[in-house]
């Protein structure tokens, strides 16, 4: 009896064992295509390209403002598409991913954006744009593939001309 308890022992051990290694392996999988994404994402404002933005988007895609405002893909891109069509240079864009949690096809990632660019108003003049943020977004698995489905800023910092402005 005493052998048969130590066996079965044995084997839940093994067994939770696989399961932790599966788990770490799959964390390290999903971490690794969240790097991946943020680097198109950035890609994709330093070349001030909204469409390969776009594509990393659910089309039920929401985001939260800091304000507290939820507001659709639709209002998000057209924000989106206003502002990089007005930037007339970028000198920097920076994504670091702070935090990563997983679940099954799910990502919530913490992530602190910087950009910098020079950016034309309305009456043609142009602004040095920078801002710093941090944002949580809640990324989902589609038919194998990664997609934000929901983005909340948590923190934003903007200054134009060197002056602090309201985000």
């Amino acid at each position: 009896m005493k052998r048969l308890l130590t066996t079965g022992v044995l084997a839940l051990c093994l067994l939770t064992s696989q399961f932790a290694r599966a788990a770490e392996d799959q964390q390290a999988k999903t971490k690794a295509a969240m790097v991946a994404k943020y680097q198109l994402i950035q890609e994709a404002f330093e070349n001030a390209n909204s469409e390969d933005f776009e594509k990393e988007l659910t089309a039920d895609f929401k985001a939260k403002t800091l304000d507290k405002r939820i507001i659709n893909r639709g209002q998000f891109m057209a924000f989106q598409r206003m502002f990089l069509d007005a930037v007339t240079k970028v000198h920097q864009v920076t994504f670091r991913i702070n935090k990563v949690t997983v679940t099954p096809n799910r990502a919530v990632v913490v992530v602190t954006q910087f950009y910098d660019f020079d950016v034309k108003d309305r009456h043609g003049r142009v602004h040095r744009f920078k801002n710093s943020s941090v944002s949580r977004d809640t990324w989902v698995q589609i038919s194998g593939q990664w997609k934000n489905n929901f983005t909340e800023t948590i923190k934003s910092t903007t200054t134009v001309d060197g002056k602090k402005v309201k985000p």
